[in-house]
């Protein structure tokens, strides 16, 4: 006789697959240029017009309160291209000395919406956005040379951009599959070989 529970009574360990969950995994692997596309179907969801606010702007409610808390100023794209960059459609900037990296609000779409799930999408859009940041700023500070890079750079570890940026590598892989960066030299996406994550061998057009 065992001790064992049947299978009923144990916690489930599966992650639920809701449609949100599935539209927030396919927004990360989909380039910036491909996302209107892709949320169109979204219930409530359309194109801001001239003089809309701009909702991915706006902090969530969290960000707020951990402003309050910690007098943590809430993320916010970058508006305006830095001179030393050509015009492009990166999702990225890379500039500055010492060079930060900055989203760009104009690669992503601008949408509005009523309904709780176009407030959602929204709301992932804007989480995209800072994931791509921050994925961006952890490669730049192991290989700051991509500020001026002109081809690929010494590939830097999944892993540890995962363990420092504490997200599950899957979501690290499919952030840098999408990103497109702008450096001084001009527009790149990423690869992700056996060794780490690198430039890609040719500029974008």
């Amino acid at each position: 006789m065992t001790n064992d529970l049947d299978d009923k009574s144990k916690p489930s360990q599966q992650l639920v697959m809701t449609p949100q969950l599935q539209l927030a995994i396919k927004m990360l692997s989909t380039p910036s240029a491909e996302l209107a596309a892709l949320i169109a179907s979204t219930q409530g969801l359309e194109p801001a017009e001239l003089g809309d606010p701009d909702l991915l702007q706006v902090p969530s409610d969290e960000e707020l309160e951990l402003q309050v808390e910690t007098g943590v100023t809430p993320w916010s794209f970058l508006l305006e291209r830095p001179p030393e960059l050509a015009a492009s459609d990166a999702d990225v900037w890379i500039f500055g000395n010492p060079p930060i990296a900055r989203a760009n609000r104009s690669a992503w779409p601008h949408v509005r919406g009523a309904t709780r799930d176009a407030a959602w999408v929204v709301r992932a859009l804007r989480q995209r956005a800072k994931l791509f940041e921050q994925v961006v700023t952890a490669i730049l500070q192991a290989r700051p040379e991509l500020a001026v890079a002109r081809g690929p750079i010494k590939p830097v570890s999944v892993r540890a951009i995962s363990e420092h940026l504490t997200i599950h590598e899957a979501t690290m892989r499919r952030a840098v599959s999408a990103c497109c960066i702008q450096n001084l030299h001009g527009a790149f996406r990423f690869d992700v070989t056996k060794r780490g994550v690198t430039t890609s061998a040719n500029m974008l057009q």
